[in-house]
């Protein structure tokens, strides 16, 4: 026990005047003779005995009630802990406000973020005016970064909104003990204001520093019932005008009610174009397919929704993608264009397809492309190895179809530059290819089964083409000696498929196979750089656009589809990549375009954290129970039945033991005038 008025206790002197009072204070008795005395002496005697005890009963009384009321005076408390004294010292104390979207739910009849904002104010109100004060919330803005007066802080309370920002409470406390103190003039305390969900509660993996008291403040919401769309993607990595296409949803429960019949909508570019209905437990997740067919080219601005309440803030998934009109192929050829590749690729209105000699090469048109066959080349310069390298990272497809007379070493140069695998010797042995891998995504929708006697190709000469171990090089084609016939390896962004023969009927039948189309076909399909669907918005995730506009000094901008809202990011070019940093900017879920000056060079979408669409929290047991044996101040503050006031008092300065001493004063005084009128 401590004293808020320790020099109070020299009252306790005053104890002495009702011993002296009590001392002095004698009664002198007249003798009075009688005849017979032997009763009168039993009763004085017993007379005295009973004076005397009434005597002490009120000394004792008189004394307690003295001292209760000089420690009354003294203010006595017990402190929360032994070893800091929560009185004498400044406080220093910060305080985070959950501001998340799961900050809507209600709590009573005030959403969470309210009930969170009045409790703020009122730890604020149990402090001095002299004491410092330090808000954070998710956005960590520049401005809370430092302690301000308790007036200033409760304006900063009063400005506090929900926000689209997700942090941890790891993320939290690191922020928070980067606030610089003093410990020796201060007493730094944290208050952590949320409704602490497992799928951004890590607290037990901090470890607060022994010298700050912790307080734990779980918000309860009155229900934890949520339905929301968690992701969604396209089963074909490109789309194309008049293409049949399927979009593929997840939606989940994380509460637990079940759903019967929930429809899923989907709209694009403000037409309704697809709707499904599905069912769902409690806990659980689904998964629903929306086909439809994409009838104009160019960007399309997709929106997905289902309808639940109260939480609706990931109700909707904004997606953006591009639908094409063709597909442009470049051929790099030691002369002449090869018949069967412009058999394939120069008839149909999908491709553009463009031959070039390799002595005649426009570097700077790469980026244009989206997929480059190196069509018969004897060797493989490495000017024009370090350009295919560079296009094959930003996201390009490039197919080698080696040369008659193929000078290795160059190949090899080229290939090991980008970890693949390599041309053996030529093998003259007539041989046949066996095995179609139906499983790679260039042929997984070509077949729909493959019988056991399938006429494949035959080859009468080939380079057998050598798989690296540690390499994410995949066979398309194999023959029946088990030699690679055809592969693929993903590179960067990009892909490269290495074959093991010419276009050339005397190695192989290969360009004169049913085969062959399909296989030339897919590869254009697939070499179209899909891009992000969407981005998460706090994730701070760069955002990169193939592009090959100059840049010049234009402005780029992005602005919401609806107009009222745009930003100019930071922005940086390398080849035919142009990478964005938001830094934070873009706070509401939308589409949004990306302008250069007027002209729109792509569409993005940003869409809100899912991470915090479980409503699955921590009890304050579980929450306990983190820091069971902490070696510093710790605790979690739930409703115990007294006001919330009364628990942020305790804590500031201990439990106050004043009242219950003027009770006792009084409860003796009372006693005293009982034993004189009574008794």
């Amino acid at each position: 026990m401590q004293f808020v008025n320790p020099y109070f206790l020299f009252g306790l002197l005053a104890v002495s005047i009702p011993v002296i009072i009590h001392l002095f204070n004698f009664r002198r008795f007249k003798k009075v003779y009688f005849t017979n005395v032997r009763f009168l002496k039993d009763i004085k005697t017993d007379t005295q005995k009973r004076s005397r005890l009434r005597h002490l009963l009120v000394l004792l009384l008189r004394i307690v009630a003295v001292a209760a009321l000089v420690l009354a005076f003294a203010q006595p408390y017990i402190p929360v802990t032994k070893e800091r004294d929560n009185v004498a010292r400044r406080k220093a104390v910060s305080v985070y406000i959950d501001n998340s979207y799961s900050m809507e739910a209600m709590s009573g009849d005030l959403p969470l973020l309210d009930k969170a904002k009045k409790t703020a104010l009122t730890i604020a109100g149990y402090y001095q005016p002299t004491d410092l004060f330090q808000l954070l919330t998710n956005d960590f803005e520049g401005r809370h970064q430092r302690f301000v007066s308790r007036d200033e802080f409760i304006s900063l309370v009063n400005e506090v909104a929900i926000s689209p920002m997700v942090r941890t409470v790891k993320e939290v406390y690191t922020r928070l003990e980067a606030m610089p103190w003093d410990p020796h003039q201060d007493s730094r305390i944290l208050y952590f204001l949320s409704d602490f969900q497992k799928s951004t509660g890590d607290a037990g993996k901090i470890v607060p520093d022994t010298t700050l008291a912790l307080y734990l403040v779980p918000l309860v919401a009155n229900q934890n019932n949520n339905l929301y769309v968690d992701s969604c993607w396209f089963e074909s990595p490109a789309q194309n005008t008049g293409q049949r296409v399927a979009l593929k949803v997840r939606l989940k429960n994380s509460g637990t009610a079940a759903y019967e019949k929930m429809p899923v909508k989907l709209t694009v570019n403000g037409t309704r174009k697809g709707l499904a209905s599905f069912d769902i437990g409690p806990g659980a997740q689904t998964e629903v397919t929306i086909p439809f067919t994409n009838y104009t080219p160019g960007i399309q601005f997709g929106e997905l929704s289902v309808n639940d309440y109260p939480v609706t803030y990931d109700d909707n998934m904004y997606l953006t993608y591009t639908v094409t009109s063709s597909i442009p192929v470049l051929s790099i050829n030691e002369t002449n264009g090869n018949i069967y590749l412009d058999a394939v690729l120069g008839r149909d209105s999908m491709f553009v397809s463009v031959n070039s000699p390799v002595r005649s090469l426009d570097f700077g048109s790469f980026g244009s492309y989206s997929l480059i066959i190196l069509n018969g080349l004897s060797a493989v310069s490495s000017g024009l190895g370090q350009e295919l390298q560079r296009f094959i990272s930003n996201g390009g497809s490039v197919a080698v179809f080696p040369g008659t007379q193929m000078d290795a070493a160059t190949y090899q140069a080229f290939l090991g530059g980008l970890g693949s695998g390599y041309y053996d010797a030529p093998d003259t042995v007539k041989t046949r290819v066996t095995t179609i891998n139906t499983a790679a995504p260039l042929y997984r929708d070509v077949f729909e089964n493959v019988p056991e006697n399938i006429d494949l190709p035959v080859v009468s000469r080939y380079y057998p083409v050598t798989i690296l171990s540690r390499s994410s090089q995949e066979a398309l084609l194999t023959l029946q000696n088990g030699k690679v016939f055809a592969s693929v390896q993903a590179i960067g962004k990009g892909s490269l498929y290495l074959f093991a023969v010419p276009l050339d009927p005397a190695y192989s039948n290969l360009p004169l196979h049913a085969i062959f189309v399909p296989t030339i076909y897919q590869m254009a399909i697939l070499s179209q750089s899909p891009g992000r669907l969407y981005y998460t918005i706090g994730g701070d995730e760069p955002v990169e656009v193939k592009t090959t506009e100059p840049e010049g000094d234009r402005t780029f901008t992005i602005r919401s589809t609806a107009g009222d809202y745009e930003v100019i990011p930071e922005h940086r070019t390398v080849n035919a990549l142009m990478t964005l940093y938001l830094h934070g900017q873009l706070t509401a879920a939308g589409n949004y375009t990306l302008l250069a000056g007027d002209k729109i060079i792509s569409g993005l979408s940003f869409n809100y954290d899912r991470k915090e669409s479980d409503l699955a929290c921590y009890t304050s047991a579980e929450l306990q129970a983190m820091w069971k044996n902490a070696p510093f101040e710790f605790r979690v503050i739930t409703d115990t039945g007294r006001l919330f006031s009364n628990v942020i008092e305790e804590l500031n300065v201990g439990i106050k033991l004043w009242k219950w001493f003027v009770l006792l004063a009084l409860l003796c005084l009372t006693g005293e005038v009982i034993i004189l009128r009574f008794f």
